[in-house]
């Protein structure tokens, strides 16, 4: 078994990239500006968890209308 080991300058610059491909990928599709939830975690492939934390350290903007968040 081989083990990694991944500095906070890693996860930082993953952050970065998940991102950035988000925001191509939004523009290459021609998709609205708003965007739900479930739709960036289905684009992305990842887990919701990974997307609220993007939300939360400010990397993906959001806003929360009624119970939806974009």
């Amino acid at each position: 078994m081989q083990i990694e080991i991944i500095i906070k300058d890693d996860v930082q610059k993953l952050r970065e990239e998940i991102v950035y491909d988000l925001k191509v990928l939004m523009q290459l599709s021609g998709q609205k500006k708003w965007i739900r939830t479930r739709d960036v975690i289905e684009m992305l492939q990842c887990f919701p968890t990974n997307v609220h934390n993007l939300r939360i350290r400010g990397l993906l903007p959001n806003t929360k209308v009624g119970r939806t968040i974009y």
